[in-house]
């Protein structure tokens, strides 16, 4: 049978680098589910074991919490039972929703490297002002996919400085939309600022723009202290330990394989490991390996 063993603290120790050893092993061998050997793990909507997708036919929105429907259609329900409403007639006859969050980042169709500020024209922010600004002028007679042509993309702002998101950066303090949100609402550590005007004065005329800091190093720690933005389908284990995101890797293709397994929805996973990213979660005794039976008491 197999054994449930808990995780050494580290791979620093001679425990934790066997234990590292043996699970880089299993996954590099020929059985193990390649689904689950990225850092950005991507679901299938339909995934028998981590399904996401609302169980109401053609519904592109995702599950709340660990139900398996949306969250319109989880309030629709909970009103429907308390009118006696069964179940499946309610998933039945429930209308299909539209998707609100894209799955992939929304980028600049122009600068390709700067994240939309206008989703629906999918254009950066300083494209937006550029079209509106054409649009004063010359009202739509020439045509948006005109006006295209005629642009030139700018420079990105590179990747969201946190250690384990994806996002493109917004600005030139090297924040995606929600890191720059959220290190605004905890007050700023390191005090990473722009200057006022900095588009105008700076970027406007190409000129670098420069960040001030009154900690640089204070906001390099926040920085790596973030757990990244979650998307749809996925499961990020960037900035995890190499140990545990082996174990993470380990675990799921494990839970698949069961014979009694049951569906984990995703949106209790990502924080799971978010709460690892940040050094809450230093063990984990939920994994099993096959090769290391009767290692504890069977009880």
């Amino acid at each position: 049978m197999n054994a449930t063993i808990p995780l050494p603290m580290a791979e620093s120790d001679r425990a934790g680098r066997d234990r590292l050893e043996l699970l880089t092993t299993l996954i590099n061998g020929p059985s193990f589910d390649p689904l689950f050997c990225r850092d950005v793990i991507r679901i299938p909507s339909d995934h028998p074991v981590y399904p996401w997708q609302c169980v109401v036919a053609d519904c592109e929105r995702s599950r709340w919490a660990t139900g398996d429907l949306c969250a319109i259609h989880r309030a629709q329900w909970n009103k429907a039972k308390a009118a006696g409403t069964r179940r499946a007639a309610f998933v039945r006859s429930a209308l299909p929703l539209t998707r609100t969050v894209s799955l992939e980042p929304i980028i600049c169709r122009i600068c390709v490297h700067r994240p939309a500020f206008n989703r629906q024209l999918a254009l950066c922010h300083r494209h937006r002002n550029r079209w509106r600004a054409h649009v004063r002028t010359h009202g739509t007679k020439t045509g948006f996919e005109r006006w295209l042509k005629t642009q030139t993309p700018y420079p990105t702002y590179g990747e969201c400085r946190t250690g384990a998101c994806l996002e493109l950066a917004t600005s030139p303090l090297g924040l995606c939309v929600l890191h720059e949100d959220r290190y605004g609402d905890v007050g700023k550590p390191g005090g990473a600022t722009l200057p006022r005007g900095w588009f105008g004065s700076y970027e406007y005329h190409d000129k670098p723009v420069p960040v001030r800091y009154d900690d640089e190093s204070a906001f390099r720690r926040w920085c790596a202290a973030q757990v990244p933005v979650m998307r749809i389908g996925d499961l990020n284990l960037r900035g995890l330990r190499p140990l545990l995101r082996a174990e993470i890797r380990w675990g799921l293709h494990a839970h698949v394989q069961g014979e009694q397994r049951q569906a984990w929805e995703l949106p209790w996973l990502q924080p799971c490991w978010n709460s690892a990213t940040t050094d809450v979660l230093s063990r984990c005794s939920t994994s099993t390996l096959p090769a290391a039976r009767k290692t504890t008491s069977d009880g």
